[in-house]
């Protein structure tokens, strides 16, 4: 099949939370030889023969282990350059809602935070992380999320 091949993927969490959504965001630890202290979503690799999907599960499981009640495919392809290996990389971004009684646990990150979506955007430096905190909280909020958007993106 043609197409492009995402090599990374970065998933949005966001819980229900006093009648509205928070938004889960992570800091990298000051020791990561990459990204020291970033404020971020979950992010990691796609291994080879695993789905970006697949690749979203494990990774939430590997860096918080909270149960996922919804997936969301977000239409966003993040891009950057890495500068550390010369290359282009892209980002596919999936959100998830976990229970509001989820309970983080941290092994790639050092501090997390639950905030409303205005406050996680201003958390977060990268402008693709960003613009998945604000689809995700649309598509939780927009009263025709069970129609349309549902229908293209909610993955189960």
């Amino acid at each position: 099949m043609a197409g492009i091949v995402p090599a990374l993927v970065q998933v949005h969490v966001a819980r229900p939370q006093g009648g509205g959504w928070e938004h889960l965001v992570l800091r990298r630890s000051l020791q990561d030889h990459e990204y020291p202290g970033l404020w971020q979503c979950i992010t990691g690799r796609v291994a080879e023969g695993e789905t970006a999907f697949e690749a979203a599960q494990r990774e939430l499981d590997e860096e918080i282990g909270v149960a996922v009640h919804q997936w969301w495919s977000l239409p966003v392809v993040a891009s950057y350059y890495d500068r550390h290996y010369d290359m282009l990389r892209f980002a596919v971004a999936f959100g998830a809602v976990v229970p509001p009684s989820a309970r983080v646990r941290l092994t790639e990150h050092e501090d997390y935070r639950w905030l409303d979506c205005s406050h996680a955007q201003q958390m977060l430096p990268i402008p693709a992380q960003q613009e998945g905190v604000a689809l995700l909280d649309r598509f939780l909020t927009d009263p025709d999320r069970r129609g349309v958007l549902a229908q293209l993106y909610r993955l189960r």
